[in-house]
């Protein structure tokens, strides 16, 4: 049950990232325990499985803003 528990929560945070930043990633679940995040031009920003858990996916979060709002110098 933990396992299905950690699934959901990972999914639904992939969710929220994939709306939030929908302009520079994709949401894509291959099967029911990975998630990917690919960028416009078709490669991957993020992959890992399920059971990393919400903490890896916002460790991508926070990089992908970073890239999208660094002003230039």
């Amino acid at each position: 049950m933990l396992h299905e528990d950690a699934d959901l929560c990972s999914k639904e945070a992939a969710r929220q990232i994939s709306e939030s930043l929908g302009d520079i990633v994709e949401l894509r679940l291959h099967n029911t325990h990975h998630t990917t995040l690919v960028r416009p031009d078709g490669y991957v920003a993020f992959s890992a499985p399920n059971s990393n858990g919400t903490a890896a996916l916002e460790s991508a979060r926070s990089l992908l803003e970073r890239q999208t709002t660094l002003s230039p110098q």
